[in-house]
């Protein structure tokens, strides 16, 4: 069959949550002649027209008319073609890689839907696994005392794990950190850094993190600072994540060099799943880790998350958000369950779901 058609929806849907501003993500559908159809999606938080545009104008004529039979290695193919398109102009990450993502995540699900199989059956087959673990990756609230009432509340459902972030100094982390322990125990927090570290005093942090025995230290300096990351890494236990700023494994590959971290976080909605099983592959290699990072979307991210971490070995959890699971279900006929802390991965053909299209159609600008 032949890819006739490629297009982009850029979707803005207003969240519940006071003070949360709107959903702004980018939906890319695939079609045949046969009339399947695959979706994908962007990790487009901000200016989703940007990689709306690449798709319309550089990757659908690059994909338009191709032949697709559905395999791995077509895909994988037709990802090294659409990086080929730019890479001379330079454009080997940012927009133009979330473009890819989007598209990446749809041949996937209409490869599922070509061969009658879930994504993860289609790349380790029995060995994909049914039931995914979970770390609770937001907690909502503008004060502690909310946001301890929303663990408790998460916890009572079954979630053991939790992430708090650097909002201001070392102490209040310390004290949320310790305050939110009394609720799920201190072996089961991990903290986002995001950014704000200083290298100068980030190793008393990790004594205090290490002392505490946390899950991980995530995103402690800015993305590009191999060095700094490699010291803190060999000076405490704690383990350090980082990998969602990233989109391919070129990228990553000076930090998998240097010993960066333990754990490795790529984000879908940035790399696709076809470059995310090269980095998780890359992780495997040097014995790391990988929890895929996960930020506000719709359905088809959250989906392509689990099929692609139920068929990597060196997955043992992925982040789960209360209200972007609500969001989904708002505008999908086959919601995700989600139970005792656990995501269940679908097992219908591809992703594992059907856009509800009328809805989605309705908060469709471009």
């Amino acid at each position: 069959m032949k890819i006739v058609s490629l297009e982009a929806l850029i979707i803005r849907i207003p969240r519940k949550q006071r003070g949360a501003g709107r959903l702004e993500t980018l939906l890319a559908r695939v079609t045949t002649d046969s009339g399947l159809t695959g979706w994908g999606e962007s990790q487009a938080l901000a200016a989703p027209e940007v990689a709306g545009a690449i798709i319309h104008s550089i990757l659908k004529p690059a994909l338009k008319g191709k032949e697709f039979g559905g395999t791995g290695l077509e895909i994988e193919t037709l990802w090294d073609a659409m990086y080929d398109q730019m890479r001379v102009s330079g454009q080997t990450g940012g927009f133009m890689l979330d473009a890819i993502a989007a598209v990446d995540i749809a041949l996937w699900d209409l490869a599922g839907k070509i061969h009658c199989a879930p994504i993860a059956a289609l790349i380790s087959g029995r060995a994909a696994k049914p039931r995914l673990a979970t770390y609770v990756n937001y907690l909502a609230g503008d004060t502690r005392a909310e946001r301890l009432e929303r663990a408790r509340t998460c916890r009572a459902a079954g979630c053991r794990r939790f992430k708090i972030f650097h909002r201001a100094g070392q102490r209040e982390l310390l004290e949320c950190y310790d305050a939110l322990a009394a609720i799920c125990g201190p072996e089961n927090i991990a903290v986002d850094a995001q950014w704000r570290l200083d290298p100068k005093t980030a190793p008393a942090l990790g004594a205090e993190l290490d002392r505490r025995g946390a899950l991980w230290l995530e995103c402690p300096f800015p993305p590009q600072d191999v060095a700094h990351h490699a010291a803190l890494a060999a000076h405490i236990r704690t383990p350090l994540a980082i990998g969602e700023s990233y989109r391919t494994h070129v990228e990553m590959a000076p930090f998998f060099r240097a010993g960066a971290m333990r754990i490795v976080q790529p984000d879908l909605g940035r790399c696709g799943i076809t470059e995310a099983l090269r980095i998780a592959r890359a992780a495997e290699r040097a014995g790391m880790e990988i929890v895929p990072h996960l930020a506000p979307a719709l359905g088809p991210l959250l989906f392509a998350t689990l099929q692609f971490a139920a068929a990597t070995p060196n997955c043992r959890m992925v982040p789960h958000t209360p209200g972007l699971l609500e969001t989904a279900g708002e505008y999908s006929t086959s919601p995700v369950a989600f139970r005792n802390g656990h995501y269940t991965v679908p097992t219908a053909p591809g992703l594992g779901i059907d856009l509800a299209e009328p809805e989605v159609r309705l908060v469709e600008v471009a």
